[in-house]
Order: structure tokens, then C-alpha cells, then sequence
């Protein structure tokens, strides 16, 4: 077992996600930091690199290309209920502005009589 290989490893995805979470990003880029799904992105990527160059290393082709099969997966799962969520939003919302327009345009009608 290549406990070393595997340590090391997980010292990089802890190293580069304090990079990611305690860099005051906003002052260093000028500007907000990207949305969630960017963010989630970022995140995944920081424990995905470095077990994949220890796959890599160890030639664990497979495992390698499985794992990123799943989280590909997952990623599209992921951005699939945001555009689903965000359009149901978008549909409470249109609703809501017809109804209220409705309403509206009865008031108008009743004051003319």
C-alpha cells in the first residue's frame, strides 16, 4: 500500500482548498467570486487532481476513468436541477405577473364604469 503516495495526495486537496476558501479572492481578482456551480466546480477539482495523478502514477487506468465518469455524472446532475429549478422559478414568476395583471387591468375596468 502507497500510504505515502495517498498522504501526500490528501495534503494537496487540503492545501489547495485553504488556498480556495481562505484567499481573500475579491481583493486578489477585483471582483466578486464566480457563482456556486463554479465554485462547486473549483471545489470537486481540488480533491479530484491530486487522486488522479496518484492514479495515474499507479496506472490505475480504470479507477481513473471511472471516477471521473461518476463525477462527470454528478456535475451534470447537479447543473440539470439548477436550470430545472431556475426555469420553475421563472414560471412561479411569469405567473405571478399575469395574475397580478389581471388583477390590475379588472381594477381599471371596474373604476371606468
Amino acid at each position: 500500500m502507497d500510504w505515502l503516495g495517498i498522504l501526500i495526495s490528501a495534503l494537496m486537496s487540503v492545501l489547495i482548498l485553504l488556498v480556495q476558501h481562505l484567499l481573500p479572492w475579491p481583493r486578489l481578482i477585483g471582483q466578486e467570486l464566480p457563482p456556486r456551480i463554479a465554485a462547486y466546480v473549483m471545489g470537486v477539482l481540488a480533491l479530484l487532481f491530486p487522486l488522479s495523478i496518484l492514479y495515474a502514477v499507479w496506472e490505475q487506468w480504470v479507477a481513473l476513468l471511472a471516477l471521473w465518469t461518476v463525477v462527470i455524472a454528478g456535475g451534470v446532475a447537479v447543473m440539470l436541477a439548477y436550470a430545472v429549478e431556475s426555469w420553475l422559478e421563472w414560471r412561479i414568476r411569469a405567473t405571478e405577473a399575469e395574475e397580478r395583471e389581471e388583477e390590475i387591468t379588472d381594477e381599471i375596468l371596474e373604476r371606468r364604469r
